[in-house]
């Protein structure tokens, strides 16, 4: 597939999901694919996000700008991953915008995370290249 967009390049990316087939999909796609971003780093679940965006509170070049999260993991889940997030998200010193990628069909639940604006859209799987095309266009949306 050729690249018919002109896609962002943002600098890094954030992949949660414990699905390691869904991961590398994903960051083939990112980086081989389409150049959307520069680096991406693959955490294999909620808790293990949370601690890196923790332990990188305070060092813009590690975090991310755009996550993408399965909702459907073991230990902590999307969900709580999101409520978790939200408590630190201020403190982050950069704004992180948040794709739900997962195998869940879009509910009630999704829907109030993205008209809350916690979200920035849902997608489900499997990973498709022009869903970069629409999360593009609503980053160049969602500068503020």
């Amino acid at each position: 597939m050729t690249n018919t967009f002109d896609p962002p390049t943002l600098n890094n990316i954030m992949i949660i999901d414990d699905a390691d087939i869904d991961s590398f999909m994903l960051q083939y796609a990112l980086h081989k694919k389409t150049n959307f971003c520069k680096n991406s780093v693959i955490l294999p679940g909620g808790l293990s996000a949370l601690n890196y965006l923790k332990k990188h509170m305070g060092n813009e070049d590690k975090l991310p700008e755009l996550i993408f999260l399965d909702i459907l993991m073991p230990v902590v889940d999307g969900y709580k991953f999101l409520e978790e997030f939200e408590a630190i998200r201020s403190k982050l010193n950069k704004k992180v915008n948040v794709v739900i990628l997962t195998s869940e069909k879009y509910n009630i639940q999704i829907g109030s995370l993205i008209k809350e604006g916690k979200i920035l859209t849902h997608f489900q799987k499997p990973f498709h290249e022009n869903y970069l095309k629409e999360i593009a266009s609503l980053l160049g949306n969602n500068k503020n």
